[in-house]
């Protein structure tokens, strides 16, 4: 990114386009989150593989636990975005993969 930046600014009709690399920087970052946040509910959930079989409350029990992992993984790793309606699209598409 800085190197973008710095070539544009040495080219003679560059000009710099920040927010467009800000943006790819953002949307890298939430592709790597999301990744750590799946893993993270991933392990969780094999935790429980040795319980099994087991009784479906308890199942639940261990999925909302791995969730609530996931979003707090999510969450810390996401604190560069400002936008809340970019950060709740992302965390969304967590849950859809």
């Amino acid at each position: 990114m800085l190197h973008q930046y710095v070539d544009a600014l040495n080219s003679p009709s560059g000009v710099p386009e920040v927010g467009t690399t800000w943006d790819r920087v953002v949307q890298t970052t939430y592709v790597e989150v999301t990744a750590k946040a799946l893993k993270a509910y991933d392990d969780k959930m094999a935790e429980s593989e040795s319980k099994m079989p087991m009784e479906l409350r308890s199942l639940l029990e261990i999925h909302n636990e791995a969730h609530a992992l996931a979003v707090k993984e999510f969450s810390a790793a996401s604190l560069i975005d400002t936008e809340t309606a970019n950060y709740e699209s992302h965390l969304n598409k967590l849950w859809v993969s």
